[in-house]
């Protein structure tokens, strides 16, 4: 690999979080890019490239740590004041060979090196693991049926940090068992911050409720076994929307009557080999590196229930098909754009539902007294960050048609606006699982106006639609109207 430089300019304090992956890494990446100024005020800059937004520093590392990768970190660290440390973050760290690791490390040259490790048992860690890549569409879920590899040695903890050791001589090692009940607050957020930041307030720090990184449970992988045997297409390319939508709709869990109440599919067998096969190096854990005993404890229960069969039978029993069938009917409705970009990247047809028709100017006249937009935000790990959705009408009215629109949002009345050109926000702390968005525009028969394409009078023609996130609540949005132009039951 070469480089316009081959090192950062001035040795530094670097912090570097290896993970692992399942252990708190996307709800610490998120709160680091929350809290980026406020790190930067303490004395830690987190470099902002690399995908650190969302996903940590991930485009650092492995095919993306390229020269010109490479050449824009250590630009980024160059350009920051000399007395502040560098942090950090990506749960693939800790799979990387010693090759990638040791050339990593020559670009700071007399840097002092922080590692911070969260781990989790791995009988445990295995099972999310596995469920984690059905959601993320590396695994089918009927996958779960097959044999697992049930002793993988990148789950070999106390390897990894032997490797770290020998290509970051002199590092401090934080060796951290990921462990709620005893973070501050019972939040890895704060656990992680008081690592980096001497005295830190935890009351300063920007942080969110809501579930980052929502996990897929034992039942609701048996559910999507059984639909990707009824629709195999989400199995191919074409189909990952689609089921990436089914993910969302099982993740909602009220969508079915079933509890999701586990993640464990292995039976005790299984869980009491995996812990044999770790259980030497566990140990070494404990006794050099300071983790709690409370780790190597085989009592806990990280194993399926008896009563709870790993069979898609039990499922079929459950949820008739055309229960099943329902749910790949609401996986087709069509994503909005949640981007914050401008407009959609999709045409206006596919979330124009009932009572538009469309013109020759390709623009859609709302050709009765009630027209429908349909289509569902998919909500990233980012999504924390805002707080409501902005909505922007264009377009216009015939001549004979008062310029007002009553505007409904999944059925409750937000206001009569004059859609010729507005916008209005609606909070997202409103929308629930799936988060489907059904938008009706309800007008008044105010008379004649010209007929479009021989169909019924039109009221108002819509141009451009775009809805986009807002951090902050618009001052200039209208108040709720108190009286809807129609009652809608």
């Amino acid at each position: 690999m070469t480089t316009e430089r081959s090192s950062v300019k001035k040795p530094r304090k670097v912090f570097l979080h290896i993970g692992s992956d399942k252990a708190g890494s996307t709800a610490l990446q998120l709160h680091l890019a929350a809290n980026r100024d406020f790190l930067s005020d303490r004395g830690v800059h987190v470099p902002a490239i690399g995908g650190a937004a969302v996903n940590g520093h991930h485009g650092v590392f492995f095919q993306n740590m390229t020269p010109e990768n490479i050449d824009k970190l250590l630009t980024d660290i160059d350009c920051t004041a000399d007395d502040k440390s560098i942090l950090l973050s990506w749960e693939g760290i800790h799979v990387l060979n010693e090759e990638t690791l040791a050339t990593f490390a020559s670009l700071f040259v007399g840097c002092e090196f922080h590692i911070i490790y969260y781990i989790r048992e791995q009988a445990d860690l295995i099972q999310t693991g596995f469920l984690q890549q059905v959601k993320l569409r590396s695994k089918r879920a009927n996958d779960i049926f097959c044999e697992p590899d049930y002793n993988p040695e990148n789950r070999n903890y106390y390897t990894a940090i032997k490797k770290f050791e020998q290509c970051f001589p002199g590092a401090r090692l934080d060796v951290v068992l990921y462990d709620r009940s005893s973070f501050p607050r019972k939040n890895i957020v704060y656990d992680f911050f008081d690592r980096i930041v001497d005295n830190i307030d935890y009351d300063d720090i920007t942080i969110y409720d809501s579930e980052i990184n929502s996990s897929l449970h034992l039942e609701e992988v048996l559910v999507l076994a059984q639909l990707e045997n009824m629709c195999p297409d989400l199995l191919d390319d074409t189909g990952a929307a689609k089921r990436a939508r089914l993910i969302d709709l099982l993740l909602a869990g009220d969508t079915f009557k079933g509890a999701r109440n586990t993640s464990y599919f292995m039976s005790r067998e299984q869980v009491d080999a995996i812990r044999r096969y770790y259980d030497e190096s566990n140990q070494l854990l404990v006794n050099e590196y300071h983790v709690p005993e409370k780790f190597i404890d085989k009592k806990k229960d990280a194993w399926r229930d008896d009563d709870q069969p790993l069979s898609l039978d039990a499922i079929k029993s459950r949820y008739p098909e055309s229960e099943l069938n329902t749910i790949l009917a609401m996986a087709d409705v069509v994503y909005m754009d949640n981007s914050a970009r401008d407009r959609f990247d999709i045409g206006l047809s596919d979330i124009l539902q009932d009572g538009w028709t469309p013109c020759n100017d390709g623009k859609h006249w709302h050709s009765n007294g009630n027209s429908r937009i349909l289509g569902s935000v998919k909500l990233a790990s980012i999504t924390p960050l805002y707080k409501y959705l902005r909505f922007f009408f264009r377009g216009g009215y015939p001549p004979g048609v008062a310029p007002v629109s009553s505007v409904f949002i999944n059925s409750e009345h937000v206001g009569d606006f004059d859609l010729r050109g507005f916008a209005f926000q609606y909070p997202l702390e409103k929308l629930k699982f799936p988060y489907a968005i059904t938008i009706d525009i309800v007008h008044k028969d105010a008379g004649a106006s010209t007929p479009v394409n021989g169909e019924q009078t039109p009221f108002y023609r819509l141009n451009r639609f775009s809805c986009t996130f807002a951090q902050k609540k618009d001052i200039a949005s209208p108040p709720k109207a108190t009286t809807p132009l129609v009652n809608r039951a």
